[in-house]
């Protein structure tokens, strides 16, 4: 009779507290592959953000649509078609 043994399994835990607000800069290539993720990533932050230099593409207005249908303001500056403002709506009263 054979016995099979499992190997050790080594798993990586990312744990994820709450923390100070997070600040700061971030620049990526201006790709639609490194806009669409920064564009979930300030929807999960709940609060402004600024994003400049995403590409002209179908998918990033889409998401950019898609952020508004979520309640999301959206604007993009006079003069800076590759930007976009980000704000959160604000709560809605409590009836």
């Amino acid at each position: 009779m054979t016995t099979i043994r499992n190997p050790a399994v080594a798993a990586e835990v990312i744990a994820v507290q709450p923390g100070p607000p997070l600040t700061g800069t971030v620049s990526v290539d201006g790709s639609k592959n490194a806009a669409l993720p920064m564009l979930a990533s300030a929807a999960a932050l709940r609060r402004p953000v600024r994003l400049r230099s995403l590409p002209a593409s179908t998918d990033v207005q889409v998401m950019l649509a898609l952020l508004q249908h979520a309640g999301w303001h959206v604007a993009q500056p006079v003069g800076e078609p590759q930007s976009a403002v980000l704000r959160p709506s604000p709560p809605a009263p409590k009836p």
